[in-house]
C-alpha cells in the first residue's frame, strides 16, 4: 500500500498536502566509481571535484571520505622526485600511422604545432586530469592493434541528437570536447539539396605536450593508466612540443593547474592513479554537448 500523504499547515489558515508517493519524471543521475588523485588535490579543488557527491552523504560519511583523502595526502608527501626528461623513447613509424600523418584533416586539426609520432615511456607522463573512470580497460597485445588502439585515425564524435523543437536539436556525447568546442560543421551535399549538419572533428589520439623535458598528457589518460596496469612499458603517442604554460591548460575542476604543476618537483603521474596517493570515489557522469537551432526566412529572390 502507498505510505500516507504528509498534511503540512499552511498560512492563511489553509492547508497543503505534500504526496510521500515517488516522485515521478524526477532526474535520475549517473554514477560510476572513478580513480582520483586526491593526495595532490588541495581541499578547494577537492570540494569542488566530489561536490556532488559529498552532498548526498551523512556528516559521518562526509568525515570518512575526508579522512580517506588526508591519507592519500600523507601518502603523497612520501613520493621522492624521479627524472621525467627520458619519456621519450624513439620515432613510431608504420602504415597506420602514416596515413594519420597523411590525412588533411591531422593537418588541419594540428597546422600551428610542432608534432610527432614517438613512443614513449606510460611511467613518465604527468597526469593533467585528475580522475580515470573504472573499470580499466584492457590494451591488445598485438603491436598494429596496439597503435591502432592508442592512435585511432577517426576524427568523429559519437554523437545522439534529440529532437527539442520542429527546428531545434539536441547533440550529446559523453566526449567533453563537444561541450568546449560548440562550432558543428554545416555543408551542403554533392546533391546540393540537403544540408548536412556534424559535430566538430576531434582527433582522438594518445596526445602528450612536452613542456620543460617533461611529457603531459592532454588526451588519453584512460588508455595510457591502463598501459600502465597491464604492464605495457612503451606505447605510441602523438608528441606536441609545448612552448607557454597555456600549452597544458584544461579548464574543470577535474583538472590541475599549469602554475601548480610545472613547480613540483615529483608532479602527479599517471601511475599514481593506481598507487596509494588516489583514492576510489564515486564519480557522476556527465554529458557534453550543444544546442543547435535553424531559422528559415523566407527569401523572394530574382533570376
Amino acid at each position: 500500500m502507498w505510505p500516507e500523504p504528509e498534511i503540512i499547515p499552511c498560512m492563511r489558515g489553509r492547508t497543503r498536502i505534500r504526496s510521500t508517493h515517488p516522485i515521478r519524471g524526477s532526474v535520475k543521475t549517473s554514477w560510476k566509481d572513478a580513480r582520483v588523485l586526491t593526495g595532490f588535490m588541495d581541499d578547494a579543488q577537492f570540494r569542488s571535484f566530489v561536490a556532488d557527491h559529498l552532498g548526498k552523504l551523512s556528516e559521518r560519511g562526509q568525515v570518512d571520505l575526508l579522512n580517506k583523502v588526508e591519507t592519500t595526502r600523507a601518502e603523497c608527501a612520501k613520493l621522492s622526485p624521479i627524472p621525467l626528461d627520458s619519456g621519450v623513447f624513439r620515432s613510431a613509424t608504420s602504415p597506420h600511422i602514416q596515413g594519420i600523418r597523411d590525412d588533411p584533416i591531422f593537418t588541419e586539426l594540428f597546422a600551428e604545432r610542432p608534432r610527432d609520432f614517438f613512443w614513449i615511456d606510460p611511467s613518465k607522463v604527468v597526469a593533467l586530469q585528475a580522475n580515470v573512470t573504472l573499470p580499466l580497460e584492457v590494451p591488445p597485445t598485438d603491436a598494429n592493434d596496439l597503435i591502432s588502439y592508442y592512435l585511432p585515425h577517426s576524427w568523429e564524435i559519437p554523437v545522439e541528437i534529440s529532437r527539442l523543437g520542429p527546428m531545434a536539436f539536441y547533440f550529446l556525447s559523453s566526449c567533453p570536447h563537444l561541450g568546449a568546442s560548440a562550432q558543428p560543421i554545416v555543408e551542403v551535399d554533392p546533391s546540393g539539396r540537403r544540408l548536412v549538419v556534424q559535430p566538430p572533428r576531434h582527433a582522438n589520439l594518445t596526445q602528450v605536450v612536452q613542456l620543460n623535458g617533461r611529457l603531459y598528457c592532454r588526451n588519453g589518460h584512460n588508455r595510457i593508466v591502463a598501459a600502465l596496469r597491464a604492464g605495457v612499458m612503451e606505447i605510441p603517442a602523438l608528441v606536441i612540443q609545448g612552448i607557454l604554460p597555456q600549452d597544458i591548460s584544461l579548464a574543470g575542476p577535474n583538472f590541475f593547474n599549469p602554475g601548480y604543476l610545472l613547480p613540483l618537483a615529483r608532479p602527479p603521474l599517471i601511475g599514481d592513479l593506481l598507487g596509494p596517493a588516489s583514492a576510489t570515489i564515486p564519480s557522476r557522469e556527465w554529458r557534453y554537448g550543444f544546442a543547435l537551432n535553424l531559422m528559415a526566412l523566407p527569401v523572394n529572390h530574382p533570376i
